[in-house]
């Protein structure tokens, strides 16, 4: 082979790795959003005032939405989830309502 070959496929060898890396990128990024997307959905299914969150318990929404994050998300990443949620509504219980949404995972 010449030298111009060898080089020509180095290159393009190169080429294709960074390809896939930044492919590989990407979709942890889409990962990324696909969590602060869960947050902001449970904590909108929320019913709360400055003290605790009210519609935990019995909520067919609330269920359904946690079922989701289950299959979407890895299972490292439920709990932390569950408390953002609970942290953007800025009540004062909020290990009471992550208790209450630890039910659901069960």
């Amino acid at each position: 082979m010449k030298m111009n070959e060898i080089e020509k496929m180095e290159r393009e060898l190169k080429k294709s790795k960074k390809k896939q890396e930044n492919l590989e990128r990407k979709q942890q990024k889409k990962k990324g959003n696909l969590i602060g997307d869960y947050i902001k959905k449970l904590s909108s299914l929320f019913f709360y005032d400055k003290e605790m969150i009210y519609n935990i318990p019995n909520n067919p929404d609330i269920e359904n939405c946690i079922a989701e994050i289950q299959l979407e998300i890895p299972q490292e990443e439920w709990e932390t989830v569950m408390r953002k949620a609970i942290k953007t509504t800025g009540v004062k219980e909020k290990e009471i309502a992550f208790n209450q949404l630890k039910e659901y995972l069960k």
